[in-house]
């Protein structure tokens, strides 16, 4: 299972992710337990980790068949995602991984623009005309956050998401793999020294199936 309560969540300089706070057992929270590949990694428990793979939940899989974007309220995202990265796409109440997607941008600013330039996009609004998208999208935020968190003041973040179809997301499931498998290796012998830049989609180019390819259950279709 994955822990979707990311306030907490930080982005750091070097690229590593850190997390806080306690979970219901009164345990520290650390990235591993936001992580969208965290059911199969063996290099947990860690407390600053260069290999997260970020994890956004979806009730469901509506419109996320290829671009689309999601509407967050805040602008923390911004923070923690960078264009071309890879995140999870987790479904909260089935609690499992669906899909892959790759980050094509991100946009903050205060809600009311944001909805008006972007909710024609929005996963949920994609058969909706574009007139009215925002109207709906705001009012449907009103009753699932409610005036407190929905209002004048509010900021929130349009994140653009280009879903992975099953070639390329096995294919960056199979280079994270080999990724942790050598960070492993390096740690055990001191000489993790870090991770460098790779490409989103090939980080490394792992010989075989990885066994993380059953962890995520990728569809070319999806919410």
């Amino acid at each position: 299972m994955i822990d979707t309560d990311t306030r907490q969540l930080r982005r750091r300089a070097d690229g590593t992710y850190t997390s806080g706070g306690t979970n219901t057992a009164g345990e520290r929270k650390i990235p591993c337990d936001h992580c969208g590949v965290n059911r199969k990694c063996e290099l947990q428990p860690r407390t600053a980790c260069n290999l997260f793979v970020p994890t956004l939940p979806f009730q469901d899989e509506t419109g996320l068949h290829d671009v689309a974007n999601t509407v967050r309220v805040g602008v923390a995202w911004t923070q923690r995602l960078l264009t071309n990265q890879v995140v999870a796409l987790y479904n909260v109440k089935l609690k499992h991984v669906f899909g892959l997607a790759l980050v094509v941008s991100t946009e903050a600013g205060p809600i009311d623009e944001i909805l008006e330039r972007h909710a024609h996009r929005n996963h949920l609004m994609l058969t909706t005309p574009p007139h009215t998208a925002a109207i709906i999208l705001k009012d449907w935020q009103l009753r699932n956050y409610g005036p407190r968190i929905i209002n004048e003041k509010t900021r929130a973040t349009a994140i653009y998401l280009q879903r992975l179809g099953l070639e390329d997301a096995a294919a960056y499931l199979q280079g994270h793999e080999a990724r942790r498998i050598a960070q492993g290796c390096a740690s055990r012998t001191g000489q993790d020294h870090g991770d460098g830049e790779r490409h989103p989609l090939h980080p490394d180019r792992a010989e075989g199936p990885g066994h993380l390819a059953g962890q995520v259950q990728v569809a070319v279709g999806g919410d």
